[in-house]
């Protein structure tokens, strides 16, 4: 779901369509336990209180809390060759779960980073702003 698919619903229409798209991604394997539990202790607040920035400003912060989720993605593998570029490509896929178990907990250090650095910013320019 992307910011131009919310707006124009209101509050309950979005929150029952994010809540049915984490059930039909906890029943794909693809969310799990520890992520929910991740994400429910994520403290998701900017600043404490009102935040008056210019448009430009608001853009920016904005856009960096789309930004700031990190994760090692791999786009579309494949191979030009016509022999051996299967078994590649299969090597590939295989490689790269295991790639994310060992990078799991700088991945989960640079996602708190992000989100610590994106809060500052926004609290400075909220004081600024104040």
């Amino acid at each position: 779901m992307s910011w131009i698919d919310v707006c124009g619903k209101d509050r309950a229409d979005i929150a029952l369509q994010v809540s049915q798209q984490v059930t039909d991604k906890i029943g794909a394997g693809k969310f799990r336990t520890e992520d929910i539990e991740y994400i429910a202790r994520v403290d998701r607040r900017l600043v404490d209180g009102t935040l008056t920035v210019s448009d430009a400003r608001l853009e920016k912060l904005r856009r960096l809390c789309q930004l700031w989720e990190v994760d090692l993605k791999a786009g579309e593998i494949s191979s030009h060759r016509k022999i051996i570029g299967p078994l590649i490509v299969a090597f590939k896929k295989l490689l790269l779960p295991i790639v994310r178990v060992l990078f799991k907990d700088t991945l989960r250090q640079q996602r708190d980073f992000n989100a610590a650095a994106i809060s500052l910013l926004a609290e400075l320019c909220r004081k600024e702003a104040g």
